[in-house]
């Protein structure tokens, strides 16, 4: 009977959930304490997804304000094979077994006690998607990253010199860093998601630095390719630190995603984007002919369009969602 009713709660917090990002990683689930206390959790995803709030952690941090740490049985509700990693982080730190259930809306799934310290996550095992192959079997010419973009280039640079004045990049700047952008994304680990991203900055020294996309099994500890490209950056000695004054550092930044509608960058990326660099341009391509672009990160407008009809679309930046979170920089800290 206690099993029913933690199901059903589960079956609750899964409702309940907050997923308009996808139903990726969305879960309902329900913690049992010792002395019978249910406790539940709802993601709560972020435009952010790294920043996203997993339900394992709400029913955690739930139960903790109540001083429960311990618990007896374990719901997960949702289309999973096994509990989340996050699971085995959060409830291992101060459990030594608990009973886990899985269910959905067909009915229960499986039913096992875990012993952590000695059960690991299952982990999910899938095969990388046929558009890796290039990066594992010696790369991609030029010629084969450029067929990867659903639009001619040297068009689409055409197009936006003539909006924008090409903010002082010359073609070859251009090409390069948006080529250097679909090779990153062959070297993308998404092996949960297989969504591969890949990202290259031009920085104000004129480096160019890609990145990809690396997930791991508690998914909203991703790393995404932005936020790659720009620790790359910082590697290389492409960003300087400053203490009186802002300093741009960033040029131009491209995204590339083998999708039919390209990808901008998360609002985690975009304020760490922030802190180096706010009037750079921002470009966002896939394997259609459909693209974004910004012309100046903080402009306040997102320019949308199709680069073989030549078209663009001009929108304001909130009615878009907000592109970037908040004027969180070290430009206007005082």
């Amino acid at each position: 009977m206690e099993s029913e009713v933690a199901i059903s709660s589960a079956k609750k917090a899964y409702d309940r959930c907050y997923c308009p990002y996808g139903e990726s990683g969305k879960i309902g689930v329900c913690l049992v304490g010792k002395n019978g206390d249910i406790f539940l959790g709802s993601c709560i995803q972020n435009a952010a997804y790294p920043s996203t709030l997993n339900s394992v952690a709400g029913a955690v941090v739930t139960a903790n304000v109540s001083g429960v740490r311990q618990f007896r049985e374990a719901v997960i509700y949702g289309e999973v094979s096994d509990a989340p990693h996050s699971f085995y982080e959060y409830i291992g730190e101060n459990n030594s077994s608990i009973s886990l259930i899985l269910a959905n809306d067909s009915g229960l799934i499986e039913e096992r006690n875990i012993e952590f310290g000695r059960d690991l996550p299952r982990g999910r095992h899938v095969e990388f998607k046929p558009f890796h192959a290039a990066h594992f079997s010696g790369g991609a010419s030029e010629d084969a990253l450029k067929g990867m973009v659903g639009l001619d280039l040297e068009a689409l640079w055409n197009l936006l010199l003539k909006e924008c004045g090409g903010k002082g990049l010359s073609f070859k700047n251009f090409e390069s860093v948006a080529l250097e952008a679909v090779r990153g994304s062959l070297n993308a680990y998404a092996p949960y998601s297989g969504f591969a991203v890949g990202s290259a900055i031009l920085f104000a020294d004129n480096q160019i630095v890609s990145g990809c996309n690396f997930e791991v099994k508690s998914f909203e500890r991703t790393i995404c390719a932005e936020r790659a490209a720009l620790l790359g950056g910082v590697t290389k000695g492409c960003v300087q630190d400053y203490t009186d004054s802002f300093v741009e550092q960033i040029r131009l930044l491209v995204n590339f995603t083998p999708t039919p509608i390209p990808a901008e960058p998360c609002g985690a990326c975009r304020q760490a984007l922030l802190e180096v660099g706010t009037e750079f341009a921002l470009l966002s391509i896939c394997q259609s002919d459909s693209f974004t672009f910004v012309p100046s990160f903080t402009s306040g407008q997102i320019l949308k369009g199709c680069g073989e009809k030549g078209e663009l679309a001009v929108k304001e930046r909130v009615s878009e969602g907000g592109l970037v979170p908040a004027p969180f920089t070290r430009k206007n800290l005082t």
